[in-house]
């Protein structure tokens, strides 16, 4: 029998994962028999990495979750976890772009490049500036010399709006582009913990809950898929 190659590809904390080339799988073995929040984080980020690389077909897990399976209730387990360091995230990105927080103001307060979160129930927006694409944009000026209005303009549709409301073409300009937003962790209020001194028990439990669910859902789905092929 033809021996199999395996490829040894992550080496966590919790985790440890092997890309077994011939069958396109990759195993996943948990080095614990409980899961906690970092194990749940370390397998999100395994599993991003299978959903990019084609040579990953399928995923096989030979342990998880026992106190899961024995019936205890992952947010009784989330919501009585008492480290702090646990519930904390990470945020890297390139010097060619700066990582904000954006109060209710929508006011940007700059943080490192290289941070650690949570997620808050009294945080803010946390989102990646990335500059434009292009410098610039080409766009055109429309006036209105009644009205000694002008506007800049570059859609069809804007260009079309104008033209009817008495707006003539006056010249072509060439205009900044704005910065990129993205938005890490949309739809949750985040708070950086670089310093732990920040750290306060305000922790968006739901959002940790949910990320649980999901991971213990698929662990599940993966495991009968493997019953029924034997």
């Amino acid at each position: 029998m033809k021996a199999l190659t395996r490829i040894p590809i992550f080496s966590y904390n919790t985790i440890a994962t092997t890309l077994v080339t011939d069958s396109k799988s990759l195993e996943i073995k948990f080095r614990k028999k409980f899961i906690n929040l970092e194990t749940l984080f370390e397998l999100e980020s395994i599993l991003a990495w299978s959903a990019s690389h084609p040579e990953v077909q399928s995923l096989y897990i030979t342990v998880y979750g026992d106190h899961f399976i024995q019936g205890i209730d992952p947010e009784e387990f989330i919501k009585g976890h008492k480290n702090p360091y646990d519930f904390m995230l990470r945020a890297e990105i390139p010097r060619s772009s700066k990582l904000v927080m954006v109060d209710e103001h929508g006011v940007d307060h700059q943080t490192q490049n290289i941070c650690r979160y949570y997620i808050s129930d009294k945080g803010m927006d946390l989102v990646k500036v990335m500059p434009p694409v292009n410098p610039t944009k080409e766009e055109q000026v429309w006036v209105n010399h009644e009205l000694m209005d002008e506007v800049v303009i570059s859609s069809k549709v804007d260009i079309a709006k104008y033209e009817k409301k008495g707006y003539v073409f006056s010249k072509t300009v060439e205009t900044p582009c704005p910065d990129r937003r993205l938005g890490i962790e949309a739809g949750w209020k985040c708070k950086v913990t670089n310093d732990m001194d920040s750290f306060d028990w305000d922790i968006n439990y739901q959002y940790y809950i949910e990320r649980t669910w999901k991971l213990i859902d698929f662990a599940d789905e993966n495991n009968e898929g493997e019953d029924d092929t034997e």
